[in-house]
């Protein structure tokens, strides 16, 4: 996962804190583990709520 995915990750989780909305993320299919680490691990910085939603539309 590059810097960039990262950085748009945290800009959403900080949207989130601001608007005090929950946080939701849609995958067409499982993401890598790094990924779903990832957003979990900025749930827990940021105190917001994550959902990880991979059923196909």
């Amino acid at each position: 996962m590059n810097k960039k995915v990262r950085d748009q990750m945290k800009a959403t989780f900080e949207a989130a804190e601001q608007t005090g909305k929950k946080v939701y993320y849609h995958f067409e299919g499982e993401p890598a583990q790094s990924v779903i680490d990832k957003l979990h691990e900025y749930s827990q910085r940021y105190g917001i709520d994550v959902h990880i939603d991979t059923d196909p539309l």
